[in-house]
């Protein structure tokens, strides 16, 4: 006994190839699920305006083909059969063994949606019952030695309303789905042995493109053709029911993300810095303090309070100095006097110098001392002196070399006390420098270099000086460019 393999409805629309949109922007997506045999989608031209996709049948028999209800903007609708031999199957709803329906779509980006297709055998849907019927009309144009084929989906759906409305498919349903092979025997006998069935199906066979006369109807419903039919409509059920019975496939666009307009970063403002007068006695009367200290504001708390913290303990730590110094009797009292200067502002860089003259009581003469601070006004982070080179220690070569020549033309060759360059740590520049337009400022105090009655020596190296050791995206960086 043969089983027949069952071969789709020959379409005789045009056979044209889809058109895929060159450079168009694959948005349009297709999911074929997990586990999905019996149904697999393409997305052959994905312009959401234009989209052009479509769904094969896995199976070797004629499946229903239902398209469900939209999701968001989605719209598929089925393709032209002058644009691709699937719009037939699309049109009708049903897929022949191994075919492939196309559809037309058209997608929303702006809200997104989607659309899905599913592929089933469910005989208790008017889809599933047409594709029985499909199924049969072929099966018996193969035992007559003919092949079928539809001109427009009118002539397929009016060739399957024809099956479907006979009393004996109803019975033939019920004997497919229970797989009842004695049961669907009597079905199809009962068809063929009835003249009225056989016309029917002589009339949906014509439709079909099959023409089959009476006798080779009644002749097909011999025994063993009939249980030839129902072998195959059984292995067929046998290979659709369970879990693989139905698969769906949906087609999407995702909704297009509406840009955020990058937001126009805010300018960070140039601090303002004011002065704050410290005056302190003594309990007892053996020291004072005088000092001014610098204020910043005009910027993010969060920095200015990082910078005046800094600033403060700054202070702090000079004025604590003059409350270790001894009395002596009927001596002035030490004292501590503080003021500062702002070298360099701007929305990025704060650098203050201090000068500070430290009387010890019973001495003759104070000493002076520079200090100073710089800052990043963003962040209100302190900024070292080796922040500002690529490589610190060969930045320190450059300060020796620049700082041993200015001072040397700033006491006219005279003596100074700065130590064999070979032996100077970057801690020694550290004290006191603080960034000029013109230079690096380098400020020294009183007697560590020269001569006490010198006061505070400064030097100013110029950036083109330094532009080999800088960080070109550093602190100083904008001074070379």
């Amino acid at each position: 006994m043969r089983h027949h393999r069952l071969l789709p409805l020959v379409l005789l629309a045009a056979l044209a190839s889809p058109t895929t949109a060159l450079g168009a922007t694959p948005v349009v997506t297709v999911e074929n699920g997990a586990g999905n045999v019996i149904a697999s989608g393409a997305v052959v031209n994905s312009d959401p305006n234009a989209a052009f996709v479509t769904v094969t049948n896995g199976y070797h028999f004629w499946v229903a083909a239902d398209l469900l209800p939209p999701v968001g903007g989605a719209s598929l609708r089925p393709a032209s059969i002058f644009e691709h031999v699937g719009g037939l199957y699309a049109a009708g709803g049903l897929i022949g063994p191994n075919g492939t329906a196309a559809w037309d779509g058209k997608f929303d980006t702006a809200t997104g949606g989607s659309q899905a297709v599913r592929l089933h055998y469910e005989l208790t849907s008017a889809g599933g019952a047409a594709a029985l019927a499909a199924n049969l009309l072929t099966i018996i144009a193969d035992s007559l030695g003919a092949s079928t084929s539809v001109a427009t989906p009118a002539s397929l759906m009016r060739a399957l309303t024809l099956i479907t409305d006979l009393p004996s498919f109803v019975d033939l349903g019920r004997a497919v789905q229970k797989q009842d092979l004695w049961g669907l025997v009597t079905s199809v006998e009962a068809l063929l042995q009835s003249g009225t069935g056989r016309a029917t199906l002589q009339e949906a066979l014509s439709d079909v493109g099959v023409i089959a006369t009476d006798k080779q109807l009644l002749d097909a419903g011999s025994v063993i053709g009939i249980m030839d039919w129902a072998w195959t409509l059984i292995d067929m059920m046998r290979s659709s029911l369970g879990d693989h019975s139905d698969g769906t496939v949906t087609f999407s666009v995702a909704a297009q993300a509406t840009p955020t307009p990058t937001p126009t970063p805010t300018p960070t403002p140039t601090p303002t810095v004011s002065t704050q007068s410290i005056q302190r006695t003594a309990a007892d009367g053996r020291w004072t303090v005088d000092f001014k200290e610098p204020v910043v504001s005009g910027i993010s708390a969060e920095a200015g309070k990082a910078i005046n913290d800094t600033i403060q303990a700054k202070v702090e730590g000079y004025i604590a100095d003059v409350s270790q110094d001894p009395v002596l009797p009927g001596a002035d009292p030490s004292s501590v006097t503080g003021t500062y200067q702002v070298a360099f502002v701007s929305n990025s860089l704060l650098s203050i110098s201090f000068d500070v003259e430290n009387y010890v009581t019973g001495e003759g003469n104070g000493i002076e001392y520079a200090g100073s601070l710089t800052f990043a006004v963003s962040s209100g982070g302190q900024i070292h002196l080796q922040d500002l080179f690529t490589d610190p220690l060969a930045g320190l070569a450059v300060l020796e070399k620049q700082s041993h020549d200015l001072l040397a033309q700033l006491f006219m060759g005279g003596d100074y006390f700065l130590v064999d360059p070979a032996t100077l740590p970057m801690s020694v520049f550290d004290k006191a420098w603080v960034i000029t337009r013109a230079g690096l400022e380098l400020d020294f105090t009183q007697g560590d270099i020269e001569d006490m009655a010198d006061g505070l020596p400064s030097i100013v190296i110029p950036w083109s000086s330094l532009a080999s050791v800088l960080k070109p995206d550093g602190p100083a960086g904008s001074f070379i460019r």
